[in-house]
Order: structure tokens, then sequence, then C-alpha cells
């Protein structure tokens, strides 16, 4: 079944979460699993803390892929998600701790990235991840820094290939990289070919968003800007 679900606590209805999924069974066993870790939220933890049955799940709309990220919100603000128990929306913050402003600040963080998803693919939230955690400069801190770079701009990549094949959402992408890790799987990393050679790379100012170029060059910015070009 695809489309919006709601977890809410039984004994005080103000602490809820909306999710969104292209397999809500499966993705209700993802929240109640102890073991399933790799794309667990803070919402997750607090399920396990309280036990699955302080909980009601239930689907409040069955919808297209192509509609998740509309009727999500459209629940979300409906329900005053924000105003209430969404955890990302700081709902929760007596459960991750009120007076941390780093735990605050995270969730802040957290939402904008969760609000910048409804309308970007996977390979541009990943990008932006980059971005507002400055990704790019603390792993050029690293000894040989660049190696790591390049392993986070592989990423994104697998990411624009997976998503080339059809409309994929981040859970589908988060559940396939989980089945790469379950079944041993192992994607291409890093090569040497074209990264290590000595020359340039010509690329849009698009394609080059996120890549971390230590120099770069942008070209033909000395003469007036030709509105035709628009066109």
């Amino acid at each position: 079944m695809i489309g919006i679900y709601k977890i809410t606590e039984k004994n005080n209805p103000t602490i809820f979460y909306i999710g969104k999924s292209n397999d809500i069974q499966r993705r209700f066993n993802e929240h109640i699993q102890k073991t399933y870790k790799q794309s667990r939220i803070p919402f997750d933890d607090y399920i396990t803390k309280k036990g699955k049955d302080a909980f009601d799940f239930e689907i409040l709309e069955l919808c297209s892929i192509e509609e998740l990220s509309e009727k999500e919100k459209y629940w979300i603000d409906k329900l005053q998600a924000t105003k209430s128990g969404n955890i990302f929306d700081g709902g929760l913050t007596d459960v991750v701790g009120e007076n941390n402003p780093k735990a605050k600040d995270f969730l802040t963080e957290l939402n904008a990235l969760r609000t910048y998803s409804y309308t970007c693919s996977v390979d541009d939230l990943i990008g932006k991840v980059y971005e507002t955690t400055a990704l790019g400069a603390i792993t050029s801190a690293v000894k040989g820094g660049t190696s790591p770079m390049k392993s986070l701009n592989l990423l994104r990549v697998y990411a624009r290939s997976f998503e080339s094949n059809g409309y994929k959402t981040l859970s589908d992408f988060i559940s396939y990289i989980d089945r790469l890790i379950e079944n041993g799987t192992e994607l291409p990393g890093v090569t040497s070919d074209t990264d290590s050679l000595n020359g340039v790379r010509v690329l849009s100012i698009h394609a080059s968003k996120g890549l971390e170029y230590p120099v770069c060059f942008i070209a033909d910015t000395a003469r007036q800007f030709n509105k035709t070009d628009l066109r």
C-alpha cells in the first residue's frame, strides 16, 4: 500500500508521527524493529522506549507515488504536526532535551532538510546535507582528505543512477542500500581513472553543485549578460 500513515501514542495523542511510504506495512515494521538501524529516526527510539503496544498505527490516506510528498505535507499541516507531536518539528523536545540548545538546533536543521526533501531529488537532498553540515570542509581536514570527498560524491552518482530508472523516493533509496548491505553486495568504489588526471573538468554550475572542488574558474564573465540566452 502506498500512502500516508500516522503513529500516535495511546496515552498522549498529542505525541504522534506522520510519515509517507510506498510500502506502508514494511515501513511500520521498520519503525518497530530494534535491529533495523539503517534508516531509524528519533521517533523509532521513542517507540522502542515505550514499547510498540503503546502506539496506534493508522493509514491516513492512500495515494500514488507521485502524490506522496504533497499528501504528507497536507496531513502535517492539517493535523498541525508542527505544533503537536511530529518529532522532526520539535514536538518532542521533552524527549530529546528541552534545555539542550544543540538538540534544538539539530531538530531545526533536520526539519529544514525534511521540508526540502518534499520537492527535491535524492541526489539534491544528499548535496544539501553535505552543504548544511559542511561535510566537505570536514573531510578535507582528514589526512588525504580528497578521497573521502570523492566517496561522498560517488554516493550522489549512485543516487542519480538509481533515480534514472524511474521515480524513487528517499525511502526507496535507503531500502536499496539496506538490501545491498544485507546481501553483502559492494558497489564499485572510487577509482583513480579520471579522478587522478592532471587536467581540467568542464561542467555546468548546476552539475558542479556540491562537488567541493578546491579550485574553480567561472568562464566568460567579462562580457555583458546576453538576455537572448534565456530564450
